[in-house]
């Protein structure tokens, strides 16, 4: 026990090493990038040139979102088109009338604030999702790229402590403003019918006639058609061993098929698992089934990964530690889309076994109890 205890605080210190390490190494390496990784080649430049054209048709040129790239930044990527709806480029309007360096380095504190939000709020070892959040590939990834996936992940941490504390509509709220990537979200409406929080729906639903009232205002009657022209841009899809999905593990039309037991597995785990495992199954499936996404998308992991690292199997420990780590990247593209899936099978392993053990314990407890010696 003694020993126990005088562990605890080497723990701590350890954790604090590696985070503090993670967080030199990559200051240290984001420091140092050329522009053209660092600016030009960044997502949030087209967020930046799709905001500055807010509320005009030519939002979704990729012609006049480059000339506004180049005007902001002096460079810009081909495949960089903006393809966000009409809604994300009305708010994102005041952050794009600063200089497009401002912009960036106060999206980027942005983001780093949501990763604090998400590591704060969700259960389990602060210190330890620090570390973990620090050296995650994908965390790293959106940061650099001024992804704004960390900010789903802070919704849903706040929105998963409010429904905790019995406050459903502020909590559908906070799930309505994950909407800024509602293709990572197609499972959440399961966790939502399933456990009949109607209220959470209601929440959500009060977002979306917002977020549609300000696709309206903005672009008028013709805003699906702009939109939906822009979604089929084949310059958003530039390298598939960049994404996080079935698509990017397999390559091929073959990732169709193999959606459908990743659905009702990650359906299994939002029946039968607790509240955050609920959760972390809706995301990670919903990043591995959409078609279309970046290895920044990756984040979504992250739920999935800390509760896979209290599980009481070691080599599930083992394999969500290993995740968190960059060595993965050394083996086989769809390494990560690979692990993620084990990790949930292992969590619907997990729970089928705490099921079947609790029919066990109460087949016993309900038999009768055994007759005594006859007297």
């Amino acid at each position: 026990m003694v020993a126990r205890l005088a562990f605890v605080p080497l723990r701590r210190t350890l954790l604090l090493l590696v985070t503090v390490a993670g967080i030199a190494f990559w200051g240290w390496r984001f420091h140092n990038q050329p522009k053209l990784l660092s600016q030009c080649t960044t997502d949030f430049a087209a967020f930046y040139g799709g905001a500055r054209l807010a509320g005009t048709p030519l939002t979704y040129s990729p012609e006049a979102v480059f000339a506004a790239q180049e005007r902001a930044i002096g460079c810009h990527a081909d495949y960089l088109v903006f393809i966000k709806p009409p809604f994300y480029a009305m708010l994102l309007w005041p952050l794009a009338q600063l200089p497009f360096e401002t912009a960036i380095a106060i999206w980027r504190v942005l983001i780093l604030l949501a990763f604090a939000v998400f590591v704060w709020l969700w259960p389990g070892n602060r210190l330890a999702h620090a570390a973990g959040c620090v050296w995650f590939l994908p965390a790293a990834t959106s940061y650099n790229v001024g992804q704004d996936v960390a900010f789903v992940l802070a919704f849903t941490a706040i929105a998963c402590v409010l429904a905790r504390a019995g406050r459903p509509f502020l909590s559908g709220l906070l799930f309505g403003l994950c909407a800024i990537k509602f293709h990572l979200l197609v499972l959440l409406p399961l966790w939502i019918v399933h456990r009949r929080l109607w209220r959470v729906a209601l929440g959500g639903a009060a977002v979306g006639v917002v977020f549609l009232a300000l696709c309206f205002a903005g672009y008028g009657m013709a805003w699906p058609r702009l939109y939906w022209t822009a979604l089929q841009d084949p310059r958003t899809h530039p390298y598939p061993w960049n994404l996080a999905n079935l698509a990017g593990l397999f390559r091929s039309e073959w990732w169709i098929p193999c959606a459908v037991p990743v659905v009702f597995l990650c359906w299994y785990l939002i029946q039968t698992g607790k509240l955050e495992l609920a959760l972390a199954a809706a995301l990670a499936g919903g990043t591995l089934l959409v078609p279309h996404n970046t290895v920044s998308d990756g984040v979504l992991f992250l739920p999935l990964l800390f509760w896979s690292r209290q599980s009481p199997l070691s080599w599930v420990r083992a394999t969500a530690t290993f995740t968190l780590t960059p060595f993965y990247r050394f083996l086989p593209p769809g390494t990560l889309q690979v692990l993620i899936l084990v990790l949930l099978v292992a969590a619907a392993y997990q729970l089928r076994r705490r099921t079947a053990a609790g029919w066990n314990e109460a087949m016993l407890s309900s038999a009768p109890a055994p007759a005594g010696p006859a007297e």
